[in-house]
C-alpha cells in the first residue's frame, strides 16, 4: 500500500509492519461527496466498506453499534470484531484471522504461505485497532465524531479532542 494511504507509514514487509497496516486501514470508509462538500475531510485511503461505522459498542444501551436518528449505522464492534455480523463486507475479523494463519502454514507453495501470513497479521491489526477503539469514550457511549466542522456537526460529530490528544503523544 502507497505511504500517503498509510498515514505516511512505510510498511517493511516485517510481521509488526502489517499489524500496523490492519491497525491503519481499520479507520476506512467510502468517499461520500455531499460530506466532502459540506466540510468533512476526505478519506486518505477510500474504501468500499465504511469500516469506521463498526467501532461503536454502546455498552448503556444493550451493547449496540452505531446509531444515528435514521437508525442504526453499524454493527456493535465485538461483533464485527468477532465476525459474528458483517462478514459479507469484512474479511479482517477473527475467524478470518485464524483462517488465514492455517492456510499460511499449509498452502502449497512458499508464495501464497507468505502472502496468507501477512494476511493473517494484517487481520490481528484490523481486530487489535477494534479492541483499542472500544477502550476509547467516543465508542463506547455512541457520540459520532466525524470532524467535519461544519454544520453537519450535530449529526455527523464534531471533532474529537480525545483522538487528537492521543494521537498528538504516540
Amino acid at each position: 500500500t502507497e505511504r500517503r494511504r498509510l498515514a505516511m507509514f512505510e510498511n517493511t514487509g516485517i510481521l509488526l509492519a502489517w499489524m500496523i497496516e490492519g491497525s491503519i486501514r481499520e479507520d476506512e470508509y467510502v468517499e461520500n461527496l455531499a460530506l466532502i462538500l459540506a466540510g468533512c475531510p476526505r478519506p486518505a485511503n477510500p474504501s468500499e466498506t465504511s469500516r469506521v461505522l463498526n467501532h461503536f459498542y454502546d455498552v448503556q444501551r444493550g451493547g449496540r453499534g452505531l446509531t444515528s436518528p435514521l437508525g442504526q449505522l453499524g454493527f456493535p464492534a465485538p461483533d464485527w470484531a468477532l465476525g459474528r455480523q458483517g462478514r459479507e463486507t469484512n474479511q479482517y475479523s477473527l475467524p478470518d484471522a485464524r483462517e488465514y494463519q492455517y492456510q499460511s502454514l499449509t498452502a502449497s507453495t512458499r508464495d501464497a504461505r507468505d502472502k496468507l501470513t501477512a494476511r493473517f497479521f494484517r487481520t490481528l491489526g484490523h481486530v487489535l485497532h477494534i479492541v483499542e477503539d472500544m477502550a476509547q469514550p467516543q465508542h463506547t457511549r455512541n457520540d459520532p465524531h466525524a470532524g467535519c466542522a461544519s454544520a453537519l456537526d450535530p449529526v455527523v460529530g464534531g471533532h474529537s479532542w480525545y483522538e487528537e490528544y492521543v494521537e498528538d503523544r504516540t
